[in-house]
Parts: structure tokens; sequence; C-alpha cells
């Protein structure tokens, strides 16, 4: 017989969500990571914050 707290923790393990990316992970067509503001500067060629730019 199993013990009822292994099954608990068996069927937890096999219905749990997967895991979330990591942050900064995400990465537009262009290499971009728009969750730290950065966006594709077209006159510049590069990764840019709009805010930090002169």
């Amino acid at each position: 017989m199993v013990p009822a707290v292994l099954v608990t923790v068996l069927m937890t393990a096999c219905t749990s969500p997967p895991p979330a990316a990591m942050p900064g992970s995400d990465r537009d067509a262009h290499g971009c990571i728009p969750s730290a503001g950065y966006q594709w500067d077209e006159a510049q060629q590069q990764c840019v914050r709009p805010w930090e730019k002169k």
C-alpha cells in the first residue's frame, strides 16, 4: 500500500504548472529584450531604451 502523503506529492508534481520563464529571457526578432524596456532603433541599428536616447 502506498502512503497517502506520497500519493499527494506525486499527484501534485504531475499537475503543477511548468516553471515560469527566466526574467529577461524574452527576445524579439532583433534580439532586444522588451521586458527590460529595449526596442529596436532602426537609425542606430541596435537595441535601445527610448528614455535613454540622446
